[in-house]
């Protein structure tokens, strides 16, 4: 498989990590938060309370393998993807690991690894790309 990028490897090993694509001469990590819909959703729709998401080990090591990356790598890119259309993702519930994890990203940005977002939609026909847009860490 060859992108405008040059050729797409999944599932590339970078340091201890194992990240999802390797595009050319970039990295690409893809998160889909699961832990809340950032969404609006009607009283009428049952949920459950959620305790408080503490497994950000793995996200931790992506992301610090993300910005070693950039020493020998023009580019690395975490994509954040939601199967529904949100404005920008933000963190609604601070994790139990939230302090180590904010460090972690803020080493990131400082690295020069960039944020984007991807929100798609499901129709009858599959899934489209509804929009794309950068964020900062």
């Amino acid at each position: 498989m060859v992108a405008a990028g040059g050729a797409v490897h999944r599932e590339k090993i970078l340091g201890s990590s194992k990240l999802d694509f390797l595009v050319g001469d970039t990295y690409v990590e893809v998160k889909t938060p699961l832990q809340s819909l950032q969404l609006d959703i009607p009283d009428y729709v049952k949920t459950k309370k959620t305790a408080p998401f503490s497994s950000t080990e793995r996200f931790v090591k992506h992301i610090t393998e993300l910005a070693n990356s950039l020493q020998s790598h023009q580019r690395a890119i975490l994509l954040t993807c939601f199967l529904y259309d949100n404005p920008g993702f933000q963190v609604v519930e601070r994790n139990t690991n939230y302090e180590e994890v904010s460090a972690a990203v803020g080493r990131a940005e400082a690295a020069r690894v960039e944020s984007w977002q991807a929100n798609f939609r499901i129709t009858p026909g599959g899934v489209e790309l509804a929009k794309y847009f950068r964020l900062s860490l």
